[in-house]
């Protein structure tokens, strides 16, 4: 894993609409991942014993546990191990890192995905986005807390602002 290079700029963190789009998408893909584990486990439980068994039943209970884990545990697994990234925002080309530009801890992971493990659904989303829209770097609440921010990919592509140039019109200014 690599840290982005520097700290995040305002610029840099501009990736409110790719980050609607990476969580519709990661929760796609947490829903196809459910679907097909209650599938399995039901036709476990099934061949085991018949549809009103109690290994069916069984069955259909440790899939409802993997589930859970599984939305537990997704974003926090994921930016953990790969880099600040989930599938979603893999495929939208942005990242967590923290607020200095240094790649994204469990610790800071784990802070930031709370609202998950509350599993607070809709209400959750609202605050994100009013957290997002006041604040100067873009960040969630959980964010705030983490000390992380979501960036787009390649900061080369968002340049840092020179800090020891001046004004242009004071380097414009005529002779005397």
């Amino acid at each position: 894993m690599a840290s982005y290079g520097r700290a995040p700029t305002r610029q840099d963190t501009d990736v409110i609409g790719k980050r609607v789009g990476a969580q519709l998408v990661d929760l796609f893909a947490v829903g196809v991942l459910s679907f097909v584990i209650l599938l399995f486990m039901g036709f476990l439980g099934a061949a085991a014993g018949g549809s009103e068994s109690a290994v069916a039943a069984l069955m259909n209970s440790l899939g409802y546990l993997v589930i859970t884990g599984l939305l537990i545990g997704y974003s926090f697994i994921l930016e953990t191990v790969w880099n600040g990234q989930t599938i979603g925002k893999r495929l939208f080309g942005i990242r967590v890192v923290k607020e200095n530009g240094d790649e994204l801890d469990a610790a800071g992971s784990l802070i930031r995905n709370l609202p998950g493990l509350a599993s607070l659904g809709l209400i959750a989303y609202l605050v994100a986005l009013l957290s997002m829209a006041s604040s100067d770097m873009r960040q969630r609440l959980f964010d705030r807390l983490a000390g992380t921010v979501v960036v787009t990919e390649h900061p080369q592509n968002n340049p840092q602002p020179q800090q020891n140039q001046q004004p242009a019109q004071q380097q414009q200014r005529p002779p005397q």
